[in-house]
């Protein structure tokens, strides 16, 4: 059987179908409801937001022969013998822009249909068309025969002249969000039977930068090449795009003033061939949402809002420059460094021979209780005495905590920002967040945050933050265990600190030497 790509094969055949443009829809299915059709539509939109999708939804259903909801039966003749039908004419003005193409279409507008009620035209990127073209259309478009629809989609809306504008009904296609594209994506790997995280179908939809189609492509692409469940490694080794963690850590290596990863991030993304249009505008967005942030005075940039606004000009002027440029990455490359927090590069700088001292102390001590364990202790004990009370209380007091973020040490307040509480008792607290960055900062500096919150309401709890899914598997497991009767009891907590100190060579002869309550470990 021949095999058909998935924007092909999950192209929408009526309009449930279509993502994201429910307004839209809503419209054109009351149009047909009430009978109050247009001579002449305009959709307009970028790329991949569903717009020849909509047309021909829209002419299947104007034409379907047992339309009362507004959307095409899909099992009358009409619709059943739809692609085939000489009344729904598809043009691509890009390869038929000119006058004679439009005078043969003048004159094949009088025909009365063969099969069908109306009879629809769709012209594909009307934008193309010439000027000559354009005003050679201009009288049909206005008063066409009452058997004649025509809709025009363009991702170019400000090429074609007000006069064609004014004789259509227009419908602006919006871009898709993330959130919507990845969600459907989703839904075509459970059909598909390709296990994928959602981690990895959020990505797709970050680098489809809001068409559909796009998103479908990439998933096409990538599941074609991968043997396995969809990952974002898979994703980022398979296609060369740039990720968005790949634009994070950038950004990154930015506020601390890290300059040999400014460096080598640029570098390899030069080297592994990336489009260096798409990279700039990809780090642009990202820093205007960091710039917006900062001026709101979320506190989760290290950079100034004027720092981050001169670097967007910055790298406007190369992109703009790029194309004459002998090599624009070099040109990035020295834009970012110049643009690089200096205090911070000198405050790393001063650091590094401490770092070599902790690496070489760290060398010699036994290995730490790791992330996972510290977890799993944490969210028994919490289950253990959780109870509604206490997460009502302490919920409250964590979001006042956050809210308080005036007296915040900036630090802190970016580990917390995105937090939620999902479970308390009198001694533990449960958080979660959607960033899986967040919760391995706010897992790594909990003791911090512990003594912050516990100055802050008096309040002293043994905290853990989970990333969303993480919170989800531990709460299911929970609920099915409390049906099968299985209790919880307390484990114990060791103090990872204390025991790596007591096993290390100078902590045995301490604890050789002194009794052990004469020994406190800070």
């Amino acid at each position: 059987m021949e095999y058909k790509v998935l924007y092909r094969k999950y192209r929408p055949t009526d309009f449930e179908q279509i993502v994201g443009q429910d307004y839209i829809i809503n419209i054109l299915k009351k149009a047909i409801i009430n009978n109050k059709l247009s001579h002449a539509y305009l959709f307009s939109g970028p790329r991949g937001t569903g717009k020849t999708s909509t047309a021909k939804v829209f002419a299947k259903a104007i034409n379907c022969e047992n339309n009362i909801t507004g959307d095409p039966c899909n099992k009358c003749s009409s619709c059943l013998e739809f692609d085939d039908n000489p009344d729904i004419i598809e043009i691509d003005a890009a390869s038929n822009n000119g006058v004679d193409e439009i005078r043969e279409l003048r004159n094949n507008v009088k025909l009365v249909p063969a099969l069908s009620k109306y009879k629809v035209y769709i012209i594909d990127e009307v934008h193309m068309l010439s000027i000559g073209a354009f005003n050679a259309l201009l009288k049909t478009l206005e008063e066409p025969p009452t058997h004649v629809i025509f809709i025009l989609a363009t991702t170019d809306p400000q090429k074609i002249p007000v006069t064609v504008i004014s004789r259509c009904q227009r419908f602006d296609f919006q871009q898709l969000s993330v959130e919507i594209i990845s969600k459907y994506l989703l839904k075509i790997c459970e059909s598909e039977k390709i296990k994928a995280s959602k981690e990895a179908t959020d990505e797709i939809a970050y680098l489809s930068e809001g068409a559909m189609r796009d998103a479908l492509g990439i998933l096409d692409q990538v599941v074609g090449s991968i043997d396995g469940d969809l990952t974002i490694d898979k994703i980022e080794k398979t296609i060369k795009v740039i990720s968005k963690g790949k634009i994070e850590e950038l950004f990154e290596a930015l506020e601390i003033g890290d300059f040999g990863s400014v460096s080598l991030i640029v570098n390899e993304v030069e080297k592994n061939g990336y489009d260096f249009t798409s990279f700039v505008n990809k780090l642009v967005s990202f820093l205007r949402e960091k710039a917006i942030s900062v001026k709101r005075n979320e506190k989760n940039s290290k950079l100034g809002f004027t720092e981050i606004k001169n670097l967007i000009f910055s790298l406007n002027k190369i992109l703009y420059n790029s194309k004459t440029e002998i090599s624009p990455f070099l040109l990035l490359e020295i834009e970012l460094l110049d643009n690089t927090k200096e205090e911070s590069c000198q405050k790393v700088e001063k650091e590094e021979g401490l770092k070599e001292e902790i690496k070489s102390q760290e060398e010699t001590l036994p290995p730490k209780v790791s992330d996972n364990e510290t977890k799993k202790v944490r969210v028994n004990n919490c289950f253990v005495g959780a109870n509604k009370d206490c997460l009502t209380t302490n919920k409250k007091k964590w979001e006042e905590y956050i809210n308080s973020e005036s007296e915040l040490d900036c630090k802190i307040y970016s580990y917390i920002i995105d937090s939620k509480v999902v479970a308390s008792s009198d001694k533990y607290l449960v958080l979660s967040s959607s960033s899986d960055s967040q919760s391995a900062l706010f897992n790594k500096n909990k003791e911090e945050i512990e003594k912050s919150f516990f100055e802050y309401c008096g309040l002293k709890l043994l905290m853990i933050m989970l990333f969303d899914d993480e919170w989800s598997s531990f709460k299911e497991k929970y609920i099915s265990d409390k049906k099968n009767n299985i209790n919880y009891e307390i484990m114990e907590e060791t103090n990872s600190k204390k025991k790596n100190i007591a096993e290390s060579k100078l902590g045995k002869l301490a604890y050789k030497i002194f009794d052990e309550k004469n020994i406190k470990v800070e």
